[in-house]
C-alpha cells in the first residue's frame, strides 16, 4: 500500500524525519518496503492568468498572449489556440527547466520577444488527456502559486507492507492512528460538512439487506445534479502518486476516500438502478455477471451481490457492473458504503481470481462502526467537485443484535511476565489508551479494555500484551533470560527407540532417506501399506500436482523414487532407509502411523566392508532386520512365507514379520512387474514395518546378566526334508522342548543336490549346550542331544543325516 507524507501529514503532525518515521514504522511491524522522492523538474512553473490574446504580427499560426503573474506582466508569443482571456495557465519563466532538459530562455520569436512559456500536460510530463494545448487550469487556481504546491506533485511515497491482521493500516488515517500512538502527536479533526436539501434520500431510493450473516451493515446516501468531469489537478496528481488511475470526479472522489480511511465506497448510477432500489444478498443461482473490467463472470449461489430491483448490478465488496457504472452522462448518483463479513470476500474473490483495492481491504476487515463517516467524507468531497444536492438522511441497514466489541480482563502479572518487564500499571495502560483502546480498573492490577471499533484484531489477553510491547517499543524490552528452570519430560520411549534404529542401521551400512509424504494416487493403490491399516488414501483438496495428490499410505514409493535417481547417476548400491508416518482416512476420521521401510539393490556389501561385492539378496536384508530387533531387545521375529499378501511383492520371494504372533511388517523382492515397469536392472529387496506395533513391545526394563563362566558345547545335526519344509518348524519345535541346557539354535546350512534325492533337501542346525553351575561333560551333551533329535524326528516328516 502506497501512501504520501504530505496526505499523512494533513492527517497527523510528523515531528520525525523520513528515515525516522520508517524505522519508527518498522519497528511497530508495518515493513516500508520502498521510499520514492517524487520531485519535479519543473519546480519554477507557476500559476498565471491570462489577460489578453492578440494575433502575432508576422506569424499567422501564433498568438501574443498577455499574461499576469504574482509579481508582473509580461508577453509570451504561443502555438496553441484552446486559450481565451482569463484563463489560469502553467507559465515556465526564464531560468525554468522542464523534463528532457528543455531550459527556457527570453527568446525573440518573428520579432517579438517572448518571456517564458506556456505549458501543456504533456511538455511537463503529466498523464492528462488533452496534453496537446495549453493546460488549462481551475479558475480558483491561486496566482503566483508554483505549480508543483499546487498540484502536490512534490511529495515523499512510502510503500507499506502490511501484515494480513492488520487491516486497519490499509489507509492514510491508518498510519496516522499508529504514528499519534508512537509518538503522542494529536490527530488533525478534520470536520466534515454535508449540506442537506429538504428531499428525503428515502423517496428517491431504497435500500435492502436479505443476507444479514454476509453484510451485517449498509449505508448509502444520493446526491442529484452532479456533473461528471475530470478530477481537480491535485486529486489526480495524488492518486496518480499512491498508484491510482484518475477516472471522473465521482469515481476519483470514492478511490480517495478509500485510501484516506481505508472504507471502501461504489458509486451507482441511480438512473441505471431498476425502481432506485439496491439489495444486498446472494445470488441465488448460477448466472453469469459482467464487471466493470468487461469480462463476464460465473457466480455461485451463494456468492454475495448488489442486486436492483431486476438483476445483481455489482459483486459485493469487489467489483461493480458494468451496467451501473459512473457515466459522462450521469446526472443522480446512489453512494455505498457498508461493512461486508471478511470471509465472504475473500472467498468470491479467490474463486473468481479477482484481487481489486476494494476486496484486498474487506479480506482483512474494515471498521464495522466506520461506513457513515467514510459515506459523508465522499459525500462532501463529490459536492465540492462535482457539484449537486444531497437528498437528507442516510439510508441504513444493520444486522439486530450487533454487539460491540468485547471488553478484556488484562493483568499487569501477566504482561510482565510474557514480556519481561518490570512496567507499572500506568506504563501498561498508556500505549493501550494510545491505540484508541478505553481502559478502566477491573481490580488490583488488573484492568477492563474494550479496543476501538477499528482495532478487530485485538480479542484476547495476549493481543494487548503484544499492544503494550509493541507501542512501548520492543528495542526498549531489555533482553532477559526466561525465569524457567530447564527440564522436562525427554524424549520418550518413541524417540529414543527411533534414534536407536537410526544408529543401528547406518551402522549396518543403510542410509536414511527423507521423503515427501505426497504421492501420486496410482502409488498408494499400489503400495498401500500394511492391509490391517484399512480406510482409504487421504486426498488433497487442492494438489500441487497430479503426482502429489494423496498423502502416502506407505513409506515404499519414496524410496523407490530414490532408487531411481541413484541409479540414474550410476550408484551401484542403494542400501536406505526411512522413517516416517503414513496416512489413512476412514469416514471422517483421519489417522496416521510411524513406520520403517528399508531398500536394499545392487552389489553388498558396502565398500567401506572391505569384502567381495556380490548381488544383494534377501538374506541381507533379512539379516539387518533381524540386527535393527536384537539392538532393540526384542525376541527374535518369526518369518513367514507370504505369497499372496501384498501386490508389491514377489510371489516367489515374500516373507511376513511376526513378533509373538503379531503382524509386523512385510518383506521380500519387488515384484517383476514393477521391477519391469520402472526399467531397473538390479531385483529391489524392500521391507516395511508397523513401529506402532514393534514399540509395544520394546522391553520397559533391560535386565543385564554376567556373561557365562563355563564353555559351551556345540552339537550340529543335519535332517532330510521335503524341498518345501520350513526351517522354523524345527526352531518352533526345539523351542517348545525347552530343554534348559539348550542356550541357542540356529540355521546354519541349506542344501540341494547330490547325494540329496531330487524333491528333497538337507538342512544344518547347529545347537549350543551350556549350564550355568558347572561344565559339561561330552557324555551329558550327547544324551540330550540324541533325546532332541529323536524327538524331531518323531514330530516332523524329517530324516535324520550323519
Amino acid at each position: 500500500m502506497k501512501i504520501t507524507l504530505n496526505w499523512l501529514r494533513e492527517l497527523v503532525e510528523v515531528v520525525l524525519s523520513t528515515g525516522e518515521l520508517c524505522n519508527a514504522l518498522v519497528m511497530a511491524g508495518i515493513e516500508v518496503e520502498s521510499v520514492e522522492e517524487h520531485r519535479p523538474e519543473w519546480g519554477a512553473v507557476e500559476i498565471a492568468e491570462i489577460l489578453a490574446l492578440a494575433s502575432h504580427p508576422n506569424a499567422d499560426r501564433l498568438t501574443l498572449c498577455r499574461v499576469r503573474t504574482a509579481h508582473d506582466e509580461r508577453d509570451v508569443v504561443c502555438g496553441a489556440r484552446n486559450m481565451q482571456a482569463g484563463d489560469k495557465v502553467a507559465l515556465a519563466p526564464p531560468g525554468a527547466v522542464l523534463p528532457g532538459e528543455r531550459h527556457i530562455e527570453r527568446a525573440t520569436i518573428r520579432g517579438v520577444a517572448s518571456e517564458g512559456m506556456l505549458c501543456s500536460t504533456a511538455e511537463l510530463g503529466l498523464a492528462e488527456e488533452g496534453g496537446d494545448g495549453i493546460w488549462i487550469l481551475p479558475a480558483d487556481a491561486p496566482l503566483g502559486r508554483p505549480l508543483v504546491e499546487y498540484l502536490g506533485a512534490e511529495d515523499t511515497v512510502l510503500d507499506l507492507g502490511v501484515t494480513p491482521n492488520r487491516g486497519d493500516c490499509l489507509s492514510v488515517l491508518g498510519i496516522a492512528r499508529e504514528v499519534a500512538a508512537l509518538t503522542g502527536a494529536r490527530l488533525h479533526a478534520r470536520p466534515v460538512t454535508v449540506a442537506q436539501d429538504e428531499t428525503p434520500a428515502s423517496q428517491l431510493a431504497r435500500v435492502a439487506v436479505e443476507a444479514v450473516d454476509l453484510c451485517p451493515r449498509y449505508d448509502a446516501r444520493v446526491v442529484r445534479g452532479v456533473r461528471i468531469a475530470p478530477s481537480p489537478p491535485w486529486l489526480r496528481t495524488r492518486l496518480a502518486l499512491v498508484g491510482l488511475r484518475p477516472i471522473n470526479n465521482v469515481v476519483d472522489a470514492t478511490n480517495f476516500i478509500m485510501i484516506e480511511r481505508g472504507q471502501p465506497l461504489h458509486a451507482f448510477d441511480r438512473a441505471r438502478l431498476a425502481q432506485s432500489v439496491v439489495t444486498a444478498r446472494r445470488a441465488g443461482s448460477r448466472q453469469h455477471f459482467t464487471t466493470l473490467d468487461g469480462v463476464t463472470r460465473e457466480l455461485l449461489p451463494d456468492d454475495l451481490v448488489i442486486a436492483d430491483a431486476e438483476a445483481p448490478v455489482a459483486l459485493a465488496g469487489i467489483m461493480g457492473g458494468a451496467d451501473s457504472e459512473i457515466r459522462p452522462e450521469t446526472a443522480d448518483v446512489l453512494l455505498e458504503s457498508a461493512y461486508f463479513t471478511p470471509e465472504t470476500i475473500r472467498r468470491t474473490a479467490r474463486r473468481l481470481a479477482i484481487t481489486t483495492d476494494s476486496s484486498y481491504r474487506f479480506e482483512r476487515g474494515v471498521d464495522p462502526e466506520g461506513t457513515v463517516a467514510a459515506l459523508d467524507r465522499v459525500t462532501e468531497l463529490i459536492v465540492a467537485n462535482a457539484g449537486g444536492m444531497v437528498a437528507r438522511g442516510v439510508l441504513e441497514r444493520r444486522a439486530p443484535g450487533r454487539r460491540a466489541p468485547n471488553a478484556i480482563r488484562l493483568r499487569s502479572a501477566r504482561v510482565n511476565a510474557l514480556l519481561g518487564t518490570r512496567l507499572t500499571q500506568s506504563e501498561i495502560e498508556r500505549p493501550l489508551r494510545a491505540v484508541g483502546a478505553t481502559v478502566t480498573a477491573a481490580g488490583k492490577s488488573v484492568v477492563r479494555v474494550v479496543p476501538p471499533s477499528h482495532r478487530f484484531d485485538l480479542r484476547e489477553e495476549v493481543d494487548l500484551v503484544e499492544e503494550v510491547a509493541r507501542i512501548t517499543g520492543y528495542d526498549r524490552i531489555a533482553t532477559t533470560l526466561p525465569a524457567m528452570v530447564p527440564g522436562g519430560p525427554g524424549p520418550g520411549a518413541q524417540r529414543t527407540g527411533e534414534q536407536l534404529m537410526r544408529d543401528v542401521l547406518r551402522a549396518a551400512g543403510f542410509n536414511e532417506m527423507v521423503t515427501l509424504a505426497l504421492v501420486a494416487p496410482e502409488e498408494n493403490r499400489t503400495f498401500p501399506g500394511l492391509a490391517e491399516m484399512g480406510g482409504d488414501a487421504v486426498a488433497l483438496t487442492n494438489p500441487p500436482s497430479t503426482d502429489a495428490a494423496e498423502l502416502r499410505r506407505s513409506l515404499l514409493p519414496g524410496l523407490l523414487r530414490a532408487l531411481d535417481e541413484n541409479r540414474r547417476h550410476g550408484e551401484p548400491l542403494v542400501a536406505g532407509f526411512s522413517l516416517g508416518r503414513v496416512y489413512a482416512r476412514e469416514s471422517e476420521r483421519y489417522h496416521e502411523r510411524e513406520s520403517l521401510a528399508l531398500l536394499l539393490a545392487g552389489e553388498w556389501p558396502p565398500p567401506a566392508f572391505r569384502e567381495p561385492a556380490r548381488p544383494a539378496t534377501f538374506f541381507d536384508l533379512k539379516g539387518a532386520l533381524e540386527l535393527l530387533l536384537a539392538r532393540m531387545h526384542l525376541v527374535t521375529p518369526r518369518w513367514e512365507p507370504a505369497p499372496d499378501l501384498a501386490a508389491w511383492l514377489h510371489p516367489g520371494k515374500a516373507a511376513t514379520i511376526s513378533i509373538e504372533g503379531v503382524l509386523c511388517g512385510l518383506a521380500g523382492a519387488l515384484h517383476p512387474d514393477l521391477v519391469a515397469a520402472r526399467g531397473l536392472e538390479v531385483e529391489p529387496w524392500m521391507a516395511e514395518l508397523d513401529l506402532r506395533r514393534v514399540v509395544q513391545y520394546f522391553p520397559r526394563r533391560i535386565i543385564f546378566q554376567p556373561l557365562a563362566r563355563f564353555p559351551a558345547i556345540e552339537r550340529d545335526v543335519a535332517v532330510i526334508a521335503d524341498i518345501d519344509f520350513q526351517a522354523q518348524q524345527v526352531l518352533d519345535a526345539i523351542t517348545e522342548i525347552a530343554h534348559p541346557l539348550v542356550e541357542e539354535v540356529r540355521v546354519f546350512d541349506q542344501y540341494t543336490g547330490t547325494p540329496i534325492p531330487e524333491g528333497k533337501q538337507s538342512i544344518a542346525f547347529s545347537l549350543s549346550y551350556r549350564a550355568a553351575d558347572r561344565t559339561l561333560t561330552d557324555d551329558e551333551v550327547n544324551a540330550v542331544h540324541e533325546e532332541i533329535v529323536a524327538r524331531l524326528l518323531r514330530r516332523l516328516p524329517l530324516e535324520g543325516r550323519r
